[in-house]
C-alpha cells in the first residue's frame, strides 16, 4: 500500500488533502511543519512527500533541501503543493532544490490525484528516479533559498504596503463617506422633508426615519421600535384605504416611483397634509424588499391652494355675474383673453367669437384708430376712463360705451382689464333732454320777447295819453307808471338777450335803468355823475324786478328833486350780497 506524507500547517487544507488521498486507498499521515515532517519521514519512510512551502518552524524549501541531503530520504519523490510561492521563479528554484513536481493551489482533486498517481507509477516502473538537486553546494542552496525567501518577503512587503495603502485609502474614503453621510443627514434633518425606509413585510416596519420627524411631534425611535406605525396610527382614517389601495396598485404594476397626497395626525392631534414620493426597491429576483419615501409637509400649500380655489370661485362668480361687461385684452397683441357673459350679451357674440375677433374686430374701421389711442393711453395709466367708445355688435349696429380700465399682468403679459358700460340709452335720453331744453329755451325767449313787446306797447300808450293830460299831478303819476313798466320790460329784454333765460346780470340791468332815466329827465351827465357799485351774482326774475323797481323810484326821485337849477352832484348806487 502506498504511504504518503503530507506537510500542511493549515488545518482545513490538511484535512481536505488527507481525505482526497485517502479516498484513493493511500495511507496518509500528516505533519504541520517541516521539522515534524522530517522526523516522521525518517521514521516511516513514505513513498511520496507532498509539502506546502510557507510554514512555521521549517518551511517547505528547507524540508526539501534537508530531505535531498539525507541519504535515507533523498530518493523519495518530493512534490510541492503551494498557494503562496506560485511564480515561475519559485517553481524553477523548487526543481533546482530537487523537487519532482510543483503544483499550484488550488488544484482540482482529480487533477491532483492524477499527478500523484503519475509520480507513483513512474517510480514503481523505474521510469524515473527521485529528483536530484541541481544546486548541491550548501552556499549555493542557501543562496537560492534566500533569493526566493527574500523575493517572497519583498513581494509580501509590497503586497502589505499595497494592502496598507488600500486600507488607508479605504479608511479615508470611508471617513469621507461617513462625513458626507453626516452632512446629508444634517441637510435632511434641517430640511422640511422627512425620509422613511419601510420593509416590505406585514405591518410595514420602519427601518429608518430622519430625525426631522420631530416636526410632527414624534421621534425616530417611536417608529423604529414599533411603538407607532405610520400606516395605521398616523394616516388619517378617511385617507387610509385610498393610500393602501394605491400602494398595492403601484406594487402590482411594478412601478419604480409614485406620488401620493394624504393627511396625517401629528402628536398634538392636529391634521397635516403630506406629499409622499415613494420609490420601490426590488431584489435580484424582482421581489419587493423595501419602500423608500420622502415625505413633505404641504399643509400650507394645500391651504393656499384651497384659498386660491375659493378666491377663483368668488372672482369668477363676480366676473360672470356682474351686470357690466368685462374684457381682458393683451396690450401688445390686442388679443382678447377673457370676456364675461355680460359683454357677450352686450355685443351678441360668444366668448370664443370675441376672442377670435380681438380688439380690432369689435370696433368699426372708422373708430378703430381713436379706440386704440384711448386703449394705449389707458395702458400707460394716463387715463382710466375712456368715454363714448363705440362698439360694433354682431348684428352690425353700434352701441356707445364708457370703459374704465386697470392695468394688470397675467402670465407675465401686460393686459388691460376693461369694465364696459353701455351708455347708448343714456345718450339717447341726454339727446332728448337737450332737444327739450332747446325747445323750452326757445319758447321762454319768445315769452320774454312777447312780454317785453306788450309792456312796450303799454308804455307807448301811456306816453301818448300823457300828451293830453294838463294836470301836473296826474301827468307825474302817469309818467311814474311808464317808468315802472319800462323797468319791468327791461328785465324781460335782458333775459331774452341773455344765454341764461332764468337769471339776469343785475349790474348791467341797473346801468340800463339809470341811463334811461337820465335820458328821460334830460339830466346833464357832465353835471350829475352816476356811480354804480353792484357786487351781486346774476339774479332771477323774481328778485331782479322788485329791486329794479326800487332803484327806478330812488333814481327818479333823485333826478327830480336833488339837482334844481343845474346843481351838480353824484348819484351812487351800491349793492352787496
Amino acid at each position: 500500500m502506498i504511504h504518503i506524507l503530507i506537510v500542511e500547517d493549515d488545518e482545513d487544507s490538511r484535512m481536505i488533502l488527507k481525505k482526497t488521498l485517502g479516498s484513493k486507498g493511500y495511507t496518509v499521515e500528516a505533519a504541520i511543519n517541516g521539522k515534524e515532517a522530517l522526523q516522521m519521514a525518517r521514521e516511516s519512510q513514505p513513498d511520496v512527500i507532498i509539502s506546502d512551502i510557507l510554514m512555521p518552524v521549517m518551511d517547505g524549501f528547507q524540508l526539501c533541501i534537508k530531505c535531498k541531503a539525507d541519504d535515507g530520504l533523498k530518493d523519495i519523490p518530493f512534490v510541492f503543493y503551494t498557494a503562496t510561492y506560485t511564480d515561475e521563479k519559485d517553481e524553477e528554484a523548487a526543481l533546482k532544490m530537487g523537487a519532482d513536481r510543483f503544483i499550484r493551489k488550488p488544484a482540482e482533486p482529480d487533477e491532483l490525484i492524477k499527478i500523484i498517481q503519475g509520480v507513483i507509477r513512474d517510480r514503481e516502473k523505474g521510469g524515473i528516479k527521485s529528483g536530484k538537486p541541481v544546486v548541491t553546494g550548501e552556499k549555493d542552496v542557501l543562496k537560492l533559498y534566500s533569493e526566493r525567501l527574500v523575493n517572497k518577503l519583498e513581494k509580501k512587503m509590497l503586497d502589505l504596503e499595497k494592502e496598507i495603502a488600500e486600507h488607508k485609502q479605504a479608511e479615508e474614503e470611508l471617513g469621507i463617506a461617513l462625513q458626507k453621510r453626516k452632512e446629508l443627514e444634517l441637510i435632511v434633518n434641517k430640511s422640511p422633508v422627512m425620509v422613511f425606509l419601510w420593509r416590505a413585510t406585514e405591518g410595514w416596519p420602519v427601518e429608518f426615519v430622519s430625525d426631522n420627524i420631530k416636526q410632527l411631534g414624534y421621534t425616530p425611535e417611536d417608529f423604529i421600535d414599533g411603538h407607532i406605525r405610520w400606516y395605521t396610527d398616523i394616516i388619517h382614517n378617511d385617507d387610509l384605504k385610498q393610500v393602501v389601495d394605491e400602494v398595492t396598485m403601484y406594487s402590482e404594476q411594478r412601478a419604480a416611483e409614485f406620488t401620493q397626497e394624504y393627511r396625517v395626525i401629528n402628536k398634538s392631534g392636529d391634521i397635516r397634509w403630506t406629499e409622499d414620493i415613494m420609490w420601490i426597491r426590488y431584489d435580484q429576483n424582482g421581489n419587493i424588499t423595501h419602500y423608500q419615501g420622502v415625505v413633505n409637509d404641504v399643509t400650507e400649500r394645500k391651504q393656499a391652494e384651497e384659498a386660491l380655489r375659493e378666491s377663483e370661485t368668488r372672482y369668477r362668480a363676480i366676473f360672470e355675474g356682474v351686470a357690466e361687461g368685462i374684457m381682458i385684452a393683451d396690450f401688445e397683441t390686442k388679443e382678447i383673453r377673457y370676456a364675461n357673459p355680460a359683454i357677450c350679451r352686450m355685443l351678441g357674440y360668444t366668448e370664443e367669437e370675441i376672442k377670435n375677433l380681438g380688439v380690432r374686430g369689435i370696433h368699426s374701421k372708422e373708430d378703430y384708430d381713436r379706440v386704440i389711442s384711448k386703449f394705449e393711453a389707458q395702458s400707460r395709466e394716463k387715463i382710466t376712463l375712456a368715454s363714448d367708445i363705440p362698439f360694433l355688435r354682431k348684428d352690425g349696429t353700434i352701441i356707445d360705451t364708457d370703459i374704465n380700465t386697470a392695468r394688470v399682468f397675467i402670465d407675465g403679459r401686460e393686459c388691460n382689464v376693461g369694465c364696459v358700460t353701455d351708455i347708448t340709452k343714456r345718450k339717447e335720453a341726454e339727446d332728448l333732454i337737450r332737444r327739450s331744453l332747446k325747445e323750452k329755451k326757445t319758447l321762454l325767449a319768445e315769452i320774454h320777447h312777447r312780454v317785453k313787446n306788450n309792456m312796450q306797447i303799454i308804455s307807448s300808450l301811456l306816453s301818448l295819453q300823457s300828451e293830453d293830460i294838463k294836470d301836473k299831478k296826474a301827468l307825474s303819476l302817469v309818467r311814474n307808471c311808464e317808468d315802472r313798466i319800462r323797468a319791468m320790460s327791461l328785465v324781460h329784454e335782458k333775459l331774452y338777450r341773455s344765454e341764461n333765460l332764468s337769471k339776469v346780470n343785475f349790474s348791467d340791468y341797473v346801468n340800463s335803468i339809470a341811463s334811461r332815466l337820465f335820458q328821460v329827465y334830460g339830466t346833464d351827465t357832465s353835471a350829475v355823475r352816476l356811480s354804480l357799485h353792484i357786487k351781486s351774482p346774476p339774479l332771477n326774475m323774481e328778485t331782479a324786478i322788485p329791486l329794479g323797481l326800487i332803484i327806478n323810484e330812488l333814481v327818479s326821485n333823485v333826478l327830480k328833486h336833488a339837482f334844481p337849477q343845474g346843481r351838480k352832484g353824484n348819484i351812487t348806487v351800491a349793492l352787496t350780497p
